[in-house]
């Protein structure tokens, strides 16, 4: 329902609003996860906007261990423009935790065990926490 709405700042408590679905990212629910950054999009804000396609493709089984690798997150030329990067940052990790804390489809496939993505989520975190506080977001 939110998703339909344009221009959600209008609405009233709207901060609120995108706490709720900011939260709502880290779900583990892949189909509710891409709900909530659906309405983040409606936003409009100017760190979520230029990364819509990149984060939904996190949100995407088939997708996600590719574009995890495709984030360069290094300051100097990464994917992530520098004055994005200090708002940008939560959003990614709340995504990361809920595909973190998803369980198994099912599927006996090697290459979306839990096992598998929750190394390929580690592994991108350890490059994340070499810069100087930015995993302070987990404490």
């Amino acid at each position: 329902m939110f998703a339909a709405i344009n221009g959600p700042q209008q609405l009233h408590k709207h901060k609120l609003l995108f706490l709720y679905f900011l939260v709502t990212l880290s779900n583990p629910d892949e189909g509710i996860a891409q709900l909530a950054l659906s309405c983040l999009l409606k936003f409009k804000v100017d760190y979520i906007t230029p990364y819509a396609e990149l984060l939904s493709s996190l949100l995407k089984k088939k997708q996600f261990r590719d574009t995890l690798t495709k984030i360069d997150m290094s300051k100097e030329e990464g994917t992530v423009d520098s004055h994005h990067r200090h708002d940008l940052i939560p959003v990614i990790v709340r995504i990361l935790f809920g595909r973190f804390s998803a369980r198994g489809s099912g599927a006996k496939s090697s290459k979306d065990s839990p096992a598998a993505r929750r190394a390929a989520i580690l592994a991108f975190l350890t490059v994340l926490g070499k810069n100087a506080g930015e995993l302070d977001y987990f404490v």
